[in-house]
């Protein structure tokens, strides 16, 4: 699974205005939301987490990112608002922090107990993106000096309405 809980938490896929959700009830024990991740640390130490998310009722949650061996890195907390929200979270890896590109972290979510919280979207970038591109990338296409680039290229794009990659991420 692309997420996976551990605790007293039960998931369930919905819907919201015609957009996918998932909704997380946490029991009386209290639970975590987790999934693999694999950020540019070597590179930037700053993460940016936007959440878009609702709580039954406003709540505070640990948001930490750790390594495979169970290391947390760096943690913040995020408020979960009652009403749909984009909330947003510094995560800072320290400077003595060392990794090589393309090593494996677990970004959880210690929800509080009691709570139901649907989730939206989580966005997690490095602080250092250029409107969600890695800067590395943007500079690979100026040096390639393409007169044209179909993108998205391949199978994907047979299906793909170009109005949905336009404007605002919401």
């Amino acid at each position: 699974p692309l997420w996976w809980t551990s605790g007293d938490v039960a998931v369930e896929a919905t819907s919201e205005g015609g957009r996918d959700t998932q909704t997380v009830t946490v029991g009386a024990r209290g639970g975590t939301l987790a999934t693999g991740v694999t950020p540019p640390l070597h590179r930037c130490r700053s993460l940016e987490l936007t959440l878009r998310a609702r709580a039954s009722t406003p709540a505070t949650a640990r948001v930490s990112l750790t390594s495979l061996e169970g290391e947390v890195v760096c943690h913040a907390q995020i408020v979960l608002p009652s009403a749909w929200d984009d909330t947003t979270a510094d995560l800072t890896a320290p400077d003595a922090h060392a990794d090589e590109p393309g090593t494996p972290y677990v970004l959880t979510f210690d929800l509080p107990a009691g709570t139901t919280v649907e989730f939206a979207r989580a966005l997690l970038f490095p602080s250092d993106n250029m409107d969600g591109w890695e800067p590395e990338v943007v500079e690979y296409m100026r040096d390639a000096r393409l007169p044209m680039l179909r993108f998205p290229g391949g199978n994907f794009v047979s299906g793909y309405d170009w109005e949905d990659g336009v404007g605002p991420k919401a």
